[in-house]
This record gives C-alpha cells, structure tokens and sequence, in this order.
C-alpha cells in the first residue's frame, strides 16, 4: 500500500516539473521575440 502511495507522489511530482519545465521553456521564448 505504501508502495502504491509512493508510486502516485511521484507520478505526481514528475508531472508539475514537467509542466513546471514547458513554462518555463515558454517564458523564455516569449522573452526571445
């Protein structure tokens, strides 16, 4: 059971830095144009 409660926290952290990544990637290239 904890395995699978780690498991879904990851998941979880994975995503926010992945969407935490594109805005920062679109940030930056709104600042380039």
């Amino acid at each position: 059971m904890e395995d699978l409660h780690y498991q879904i926290i990851r998941k979880e952290r994975s995503n926010s830095y992945m969407m935490n990544k594109s805005c920062l990637v679109k940030k930056l290239l709104n600042k380039q144009e």
